[in-house]
């Protein structure tokens, strides 16, 4: 008895230091935990000796769900969150990275990592004699830092009442790991930011007007930034509106989820509740809503509605979750070296992947690095002679990698320049200008080892029709005839027959149905079949049988939309429409026949983490694992031993991480 009450003593003087709410969630379970084993040690207060059922914990969760940390530096502690039952005891697999370790009380992960680790999925259990709950986090150790990629608030916008303590508003992070927060302007009065966490917490005393607030976090490599909208009122008011990470979820049997986050904005919710119960191994965590787990029972799709409370009132939100054969069709890879979004992805002769270019977290970015298979890891090369987004690549018949065009930050970066990547050395050469700049153009290889370059946009022009051809042996262009249609932002398919089949895009009154096929021997367009549906933003891929399938894209809202184009009959056919309306995502034709499609953006502007199948047989779609990070405007590249490689993107933020589908 004696010793429990040391550790009483010792553990409250250890609360005394828990200054972020976050940490206050870890610890005051642990006091709970104490109290009823003191409780029990003194006999209990009743003669019987019974005790109230504990319940099995739910929802378990980690601050930093996808991390990248650096040898020789200590990591921010990685700190869980639950709720249901109190955990008893915490374990993890595979082990930690060297350097790290999981408090088995605590769940915390911390330490000082010591060597470089790849990208690896960790299981985090946590347990009770009630039961048990699991968390998926993903970690990857680099020699050097990188920035953070992605930094948002679950609640937000948000309004809270004088007087009443809030539930921590806890950032969720990937990327780089966040070793300082900082806020402007200052948080309304009684509210402050945890410098180390980023948790927003504590007691509101004054009423205040709507505001935003801008969150910084940064490493040694760089930094991010959100906004932050707060609004303290009087009186309580209930919460306006709910909506989840992935509503529409496909997990595999037998792997940990990637935590599905809800956002609210209105009031702050006190608690989530969820009917009809999860599938068996998930739960929800009542005070954040996160759901996390590890699904055990394959079932088909089926929808729940969340409801967020507080005292004033309630909102909902329907989700929908299937449960698949547990097989784990993503695999996490090392992370890139800088986030972006919209580089260009390029397949190499030796299998490794060029990627360069794109949107990065302060502007567009010129750097450029190599995926390489063998080891899952990037290196980093010259970067190009200019930054550029919005561009395009073609890999030549000499094995070099054209790159045209693009644009910069503000309206005077329209780009005309090219410029070549020699595998070789790793280095570039610039080559003669395009005749005009542009952005958001098409680049195709022709068989003669030409590059035709159609449409796109200036910022002083708008949408382009002229076509250009890039031919190597001189590294000179050359214009031929124009599209009968401007165009940007469309699709340009070489076809079996050697033409090039473009179609659909945007034009400055409106989106574009049209298609147009050239003919490389005479140089000239010829107008075919009209698309059944406007859109610019979707994607085009050649099935084995010459037919080309066009999938989403945007026509003032996003579409799922499908058709084939015969080139038969130069005419279209109207196919099952995709599960999920997408615009900005990735289309890749698998060895099998079956085209896999991910990522984008939803008509809701959210990026998306679904992915589905194009079955050429049927003319119908099937939804496959979900990716581990939402992504709108990745790219993927098909690598030699059939799997697929998603890398960058978008969500808030430009992305780094990247990860392999299996087929």
């Amino acid at each position: 008895m004696k010793q429990l009450s040391t550790d009483s003593s010792s553990m409250l003087s250890t609360l005394k230091h828990c200054y972020d709410a976050r940490l206050m969630k870890v610890a005051l379970p642990l006091l709970m935990l104490l109290v009823v084993s003191l409780t029990a040690a003194c006999g209990g207060g009743g003669s019987g000796g019974t005790h109230p059922a504990v319940g099995a914990p739910a929802g378990l969760s980690y601050s930093d769900s996808a991390v990248v940390y650096t040898v020789g530096s200590a990591i921010p502690p990685n700190l869980p969150s639950s709720s249901g039952g109190t955990i008893a005891q915490y374990s993890v697999s595979p082990a930690l990275p060297a350097g790290l370790a999981l408090d088995p009380v605590t769940g915390v992960i911390s330490g000082t990592p010591t060597a470089v680790a790849h990208a690896t999925i960790y299981t985090v259990t946590g347990r009770n004699a009630a039961g048990s709950a699991a968390a998926r986090v993903q970690i990857e150790v680099k020699h050097r830092a990188i920035a953070p990629d992605s930094l948002a608030y679950p609640d937000n916008p948000v309004v809270y009442t004088t007087g009443v303590a809030i539930h921590p508003n806890v950032p969720v992070v990937s990327g780089g790991a966040i070793t300082g927060f900082a806020v402007s302007p200052a948080l309304p009065a009684g509210l402050a930011l945890n410098p180390q966490t980023g948790a927003i917490g504590g007691t509101p005393t004054a009423v205040t007007a709507p505001a935003d607030y801008t969150v910084t976090g940064s490493n040694s490599a760089g930094s991010i930034s959100t906004v932050v909208n707060i609004e303290v009122r009087n009186a309580l008011v209930p919460p306006a509106s709910l909506t989840y990470d992935d509503p529409d979820a496909v997990y595999p049997s037998g792997q940990p989820i990637a935590q599905n986050t809800p956002h609210a904005s209105g009031g702050d919710v006190d608690v989530y509740t969820v009917t009809p119960a999860l599938p068996d191994g998930l739960s929800i965590d009542a005070s954040t809503g996160i759901i996390s787990g590890l699904p055990t029972r394959v079932q088909p799709r089926t929808v729940y509605t969340v409801t967020g409370s507080n005292g004033a009132g309630n909102v909902s939100a329907q989700i929908a979750i299937t449960v698949s054969q547990g097989i784990q069709k993503w695999v996490p890879v090392d992370s890139m070296s800088e986030p972006r979004s919209r580089p260009i992805a390029t397949l190499l002769p030796d299998g490794t992947v060029l990627v360069a270019g794109g949107q990065g977290l302060v502007g567009t970015v010129g750097s450029a690095e190599l995926y390489q298979p063998d080891t899952k890891t990037w290196e980093n090369v010259a970067s190009m002679n200019t930054p550029r987004r919005g561009h395009s690549a073609v890999l030549l018949h000499d094995g070099t990698v054209l790159v045209m065009g693009g644009s910069r930050n503000g309206v005077m970066g329209d780009i005309s320049s090219a410029e070549l990547y020699h595998p070789d050395t790793k280095t570039w050469e610039t080559v003669a200008n395009m005749g005009t700049a542009r952005a958001y153009h098409t680049a195709t290889l022709l068989p003669d080892g030409t590059v035709l370059v159609t449409g796109g946009y200036s910022h002083s022009n708008g949408q382009f029709s002229s076509a250009f051809l890039y031919h190597p042996d001189t590294k000179t262009w050359e214009t031929i005839a124009s599209m009968s249609r401007a165009r940007d932002r469309h699709t340009a398919t070489l076809l079996p027959d050697g033409t090039v089949l473009v179609a659909g895009g945007y034009a400055g009154n409106g989106y574009v149905n049209s298609a147009e096929l050239y003919h490389p021997d005479t140089k000239t367009w010829e107008t075919v079949g009209s698309m059944s549906t406007a859109r610019q933003y979707h994607t085009a891929t050649l099935l084995p049988d010459g037919t080309v399938l066009i999938a989403g894209g945007r026509d003032g809202r996003s579409l799922s939309g499908a058709e084939l184009y015969r080139p038969s009959t130069k005419s279209w056919e109207t196919v099952d429409s995709m599960n999920m309306e997408r615009e900005n995502h990735t289309a890749q034709l698998l060895p099998d026949g079956t085209v896999l499609v991910a990522g984008g953006r939803s008509d809701t502007q959210d990026a998306l983490s679904s992915a589905e199948l194009y079955h050429p047989d049927t003319k119908t779609w099937k939804t496959v694992a979900n990716m581990s990070a939402n992504r709108d405007s990745p790219v993927a590249t098909l690598l030699p031993d059939s799997t697929v490689l998603f890398m960058g993107g978008i969500d808030w933020s430009p992305l780094g991480s990247a990860e392999l589908y299996v087929p």
